[in-house]
Formats: C-alpha cells, structure tokens, sequence
C-alpha cells in the first residue's frame, strides 16, 4: 500500500499545479478584457491567455516540484503578486 503522506503529498502538488495555472489564466483574462474594453474574450485570446499561463505550471513542474512546500507557496504567492500589478497598470 502507499503511504498517506505520499498520497497527501501527490494532492498537494496537484492542487499546486492547478493554482499555478488558473491564477495567471483568470488575473490575465481580466486584464485583456480591461485593456480590449469588452465584456468578453474570444475563443482565440482565450487560447493565447492560456498558453502564456501554461509557463508557470511549466516552471513548477520543472524547478518548483522537488523543493519544499513553504518555497512553493512563495513562488505562488509572487506569481499573484505579479498578475495583480498586472492588472493594476492596466486598469
């Protein structure tokens, strides 16, 4: 059997992996839709935002996944940190 912490561990990083994308995803998607003056995106802006909020799940999985939890977190809370000023010089 598999350990409960391994288990714990293995949803940890997924609810990670998620964050790391839907941050950047919903914080840049409203940025477009202040910058474009329209209540809603396109299918096409919708890919282009989701491709660029793929980098950071890409960093993640590839830097972030083998430290610690408390640099994972910091890294997530940086990434929201830059989203919202994204979305401040925009606004």
């Amino acid at each position: 059997m598999t350990n409960t912490n391994d288990k714990k561990q293995e949803t940890l990083d997924i609810v990670l992996m998620a964050t790391y994308f839907f941050i950047p995803f919903y914080g840049l998607r409203i940025a477009a839709e202040n910058y474009l003056f329209v209540d809603d995106l396109g299918v096409t802006y919708g890919v282009v935002v989701a491709l660029v909020s793929s980098i950071p799940v890409t960093i993640y999985l590839t830097a972030l996944k083998s430290r610690k939890t408390k640099i994972k977190i910091i890294g997530l809370g940086i990434l929201f940190v830059i989203v919202t000023i994204i979305n401040i010089m925009v606004y």
